[in-house]
Parts: C-alpha cells; sequence; structure tokens
C-alpha cells in the first residue's frame, strides 16, 4: 500500500437524513471541491454510508453521485445522494418501499422504478432539491434512451416508453422472463437482454421512430449476458455470465466473445461494465480484479487487482464521477469506493515466434520504477523469459512449439498477460 495513497473518509451522522465528512476537503487541481484528487492512478477513497449498502451508482444533474441503496444485505429502499463535501442526504425518504433502478433522464432530473405500499409499481422522477413526482406504471429496469424519453422493463413481456411528461406506451417482446438489462444503443436504438431460462434467453433492439422489435436468439455460447454498455466504436457490450468473458455485440447482432486472461480465477461471474473514451472497464467479483482494456482492439490494457477483497464479495453498478474517478458499489458493507486506476501498460499483448528467435515486451507503470516491473513465462519450456537491457523490458525467447503465457506484473498485484505462439 505504500506506492498506493490510500484516502479513507470517514462520515458520522449528522441528524436527520444527512451524514458529514470529517476529514478536510481535497480539490481536484481545478478548484472545484472533490472527495478525491485527480491524478493518473495512485489514489483511491473509501466513503462510509453508514447503515446503507449503495447498490445503483449513477452521476447525478447537479455534479454529485446518486445511489440506490438500503441496509446492508437486503435491497434498496431510498435513493440518496453524495455530495463532493462528503454528505450523504436521502433524496425520497420511502417507507416500506422497494427500489429497482435508477438513471439520469433526459430532463436532467434522476429517475427510478420503485414500489410502495399502498401506491404500487411506479417511475419517480427526483429533481435535483428533491421534489418527486410519481407515475404509476410497472417498472425494472430503467434507462434514458437515445430519443430522449425513459425506457424500462414493463412486465409482462413488454418494454416501456414514457416520455418526461408521463406518457407512456407499451412494446410487446417475445420472450418468456423479464428484462435484465436496457441501454440506449449506439446506433439510436433501445437495446435489452432477457433475464431467465438461458434455453429461451434473447437479446434484441428496438427501433426508438417505429417501434418495431428485432430479437436475436442466443446460442448455447452465451446462454446469459451481464449488463450493457454502448460502446464508442458503434457496437454493444457486455459479458458472458458463466465465466466473464468480455462480448461485443454488433448492430447487426453478431457476437464476438473476449477471453481476458482472467477465466481461471473466474467462476459463474459476469462483468459490470463502464465505458469511457473507448476504455472499457469491467469489474469481476469473484476475482477481486478490475479489468480495463481497449474497445477498438480486444486487447486489454490491464487487470487491477483490488486489495482487501473476500472472494464472495461482488462489486456491482458503477459510474464516472464528477471527479472523473470510477465510482463502484460495494454490496459487502455500507460504503462507496471511488478509484483512479494505477495504468500498467504492456506492448505488445500478442506474441508469435518461431524457434530460436525473440521479441522484447516493453512495460510502464504510473508512478512506479519500472525496474520492480516483472514477468513471468506460465510454460518456461515453451517460451523463456529474461530482464532486457533498459528497466521495465523483457526478452522473449521462442524454445520449442506451443502456445503459452507470459504475465507482466507490478508489486500491488496488477498484471497484464500476454499470449505467446511459439511455431
Amino acid at each position: 500500500m505504500s506506492a498506493r495513497v490510500a484516502i479513507i473518509i470517514g462520515l458520522f451522522f449528522f441528524g436527520g437524513c444527512s451524514f458529514h465528512s470529517t476529514a478536510p476537503q481535497i480539490s481536484d487541481g481545478k478548484g472545484t471541491p472533490s472527495i478525491l484528487q485527480s491524478g493518473d492512478g495512485s489514489v483511491w477513497a473509501s466513503v462510509a454510508t453508514p447503515d446503507i449498502a449503495p447498490v445503483d451508482v449513477i452521476r447525478g444533474p447537479d455534479g454529485n453521485i446518486w445511489f440506490d441503496g438500503g441496509p446492508p444485505g437486503q435491497n434498496p429502499v431510498n435513493v440518496y445522494r453524495l455530495s463532493a463535501t462528503g454528505v450523504v442526504t436521502n433524496m425520497t425518504n420511502f417507507t416500506g418501499a422497494s427500489v429497482y433502478d435508477i438513471t439520469l433522464g433526459p430532463d436532467r432530473a434522476v429517475w427510478v422504478s420503485a414500489a410502495e405500499p399502498n401506491l404500487g409499481s411506479e417511475v419517480v422522477r427526483i429533481s435535483p432539491n428533491g421534489e418527486l413526482k410519481r407515475f404509476q406504471t410497472a417498472a425494472g429496469r430503467i434507462c434514458t434512451g437515445p430519443d430522449g424519453n425513459l425506457w424500462f422493463d414493463g412486465g409482462s413481456n413488454t418494454i416501456s416508453r414514457m416520455t418526461t411528461a408521463g406518457v407512456i406506451t407499451h412494446v410487446g417482446i417475445p420472450f418468456n422472463g423479464s428484462v435484465y438489462a436496457i441501454t440506449a444503443g449506439p446506433d439510436g436504438g433501445a437495446w435489452f437482454t432477457s433475464m431467465g431460462d438461458p434455453s429461451t434467453a434473447i437479446f434484441g433492439r428496438i427501433d426508438t421512430s417505429t417501434l418495431s422489435v428485432v430479437t436475436y436468439n442466443v446460442s448455447s455460447d452465451y446462454p446469459l449476458f451481464g449488463n450493457l454498455v454502448a460502446g464508442s466504436d458503434g457496437n454493444l457490450w457486455s459479458s458472458r455470465q458463466s465465466d466473464g468473458d468480455l462480448l461485443r455485440i454488433t448492430p447487426t447482432g453478431e457476437i464476438t466473445a473476449y477471453a481476458h486472461g482472467l477465466r481461471r480465477k473466474i467462476v459463474n461471474d459476469s462483468a459490470w461494465l463502464a465505458n469511457r473514451n473507448g476504455v472499457l472497464y469491467g469489474v469481476y467479483g469473484s476475482a477481486n480484479y478490475l479489468v480495463r482494456f481497449s474497445e477498438k482492439n480486444l486487447v486489454p490494457i490491464a487487470h487491477i487487482k483490488i486489495e482487501n477483497r473476500s472472494s464472495e464479495e461482488l462489486w456491482t453498478r458503477d459510474a464516472f464521477g464528477p471527479d472523473s474517478n470510477l465510482w463502484i458499489s460495494d454490496l459487502s458493507g455500507s460504503k462507496l469506493t471511488a478509484y483512479l486506476l494505477r495504468i500498467l501498460s504492456v506492448n505488445p499483448t500478442s506474441i508469435v515466434l518461431s524457434v530460436g528467435s525473440q521479441q522484447t515486451i516493453d512495460s510502464s507503470e504510473s508512478k512506479e520504477d519500472p525496474s520492480r516491473l516483472q514477468a513471468t513465462s506460465s510454460n518456461p519450456g515453451i517460451a523463456s523469459v529474461a530482464k532486457g537491457l533498459s528497466a521495465g523490458t523483457f526478452i522473449v525467447s521462442g524454445m520449442s512449439s506451443g502456445s503459452c503465457t507470459v504475465t507482466v506484473s507490478d508489486p500491488h498485484g496488477n498484471l497484464v498477460e500476454v499470449s505467446v505462439t511459439i511455431n
């Protein structure tokens, strides 16, 4: 932990529905108060949310972090706001409610799907100052569509579209089950995946103008998906729940799977993905890793080890906050965690050599002495690896025909795996 600066911001109860931070504010370098100092990946903070376990996290319309949550071990029951000064405020004050999902609406308000006693299922609009407006309708997963409307799981094999004025249109979907994920696609459509019997699982697209539906049956190779995110490359991205492999989905429904190098550590664990400027981040709870990779060529940029976590804990929804940090909820306790990633760069990440030939790997990491980086071969009989002439370089030599992996790592547990084929 010595090379990674940790800032633990303690919060204490301050009466009513708010909690105040005792820690001093830290500037993000732009004169704006921020819980974390922006930087190159060496700083992280864990922010307590007493008696509240955050689940779905978004960046709000007011520059604060918003999340739904509830007592640890239970489903979300309210929506909360975390300010840049460390204040947690209950924005809904529901009693006996269940909150299903949360999204930033097209009108710059926060919208949630929920169910309240005596009111039933509803979609609720929350203004930045906490004013609530309710719309009674069945609703599950919810997102803001590319057409400026809200889209959500309407139950009974439907996906519903709702304007910000509350006008609802139901679209029939040919599947048995409920919607697992729904998102605005990069092609202007509303895309979704189903949840239920793997043998009948589908994913599909709704034309937001004509409301026509195109569905794709999922093969046995992709029985169940994780969440969906729109890529900057014109595709959608998801993950396979059986092993966490990353999935690229084209607008025509073609799926390409990518094994990210953590398969041996993952058991029945899909990734929750976040996208930023062509770089995707997948959080794997069972492996305690966050995978950072390029959507352009499916090459992993880094596997970032999440410290002090046990295998049964799961990190779920995530969002890039106003401080440019990646905020992630932790279902194991009452806290939100923000990470500025330590970036371990390795080039190349795939090598093909003939027996007797060599190739150099270049590696570097922010705020780390390159001489402290190490490289090991999974099978030295196929490909051996040795330090190069300069710090951070490694020489891979082809020993015999076959395939293996060379792993470049730092002292903090972060790693990048290089696939090696010797002909």
